[in-house]
């Protein structure tokens, strides 16, 4: 397996675990903690195209009405002043760790988790210590 597929997966965690945070500081706890939440629901349409995963009714209605809850969450907040951009950051964190997720399935399923758990914290870690000496 390349190491770009690690180095991938490296950056999707760190940029979610980035917004995330930035997320928390920019709207409300509760709004970012449920949209942070809805990791899942993008989890199942990206297992779709990658595994070919087939989703049933029971999944669709679920997926439908977590993101109609997090689609109120985005009405009710407005798009007037932070915590637009907060909202907006959480669904972005929660989109690259779902992106992560699924590729961090796809490489332990390809390769062994040894193998996995080696490029991905040798990828993590140089790109960790560059984006944090960059922002402190």
């Amino acid at each position: 397996i390349p190491w770009w597929k690690s180095i991938l997966i490296a950056v999707a965690t760190i940029a979610g675990d980035y917004s995330g945070v930035m997320a928390y500081s920019k709207t409300s706890f509760a709004s970012a903690l449920v949209l942070c939440t809805t990791t899942i629901f993008w989890v199942v349409p990206i297992g779709y195209f990658v595994f070919g995963r087939k989703i049933n009714l029971i999944q669709l209605f679920a997926i439908i009405l977590g993101v109609s809850g997090g689609a109120m969450i985005l009405i009710s907040d407005g798009i007037k002043g932070n915590s637009w951009l907060g909202d907006v950051l959480a669904l972005v964190s929660a989109i690259c760790y779902s992106i992560g997720t699924t590729l961090q399935e796809y490489l332990v399923h390809n390769d062994t988790t040894h193998s996995y758990l080696f490029r991905f914290s040798a990828s993590a870690s140089p790109i960790a210590i560059i984006c944090s000496a960059a922002i402190e």
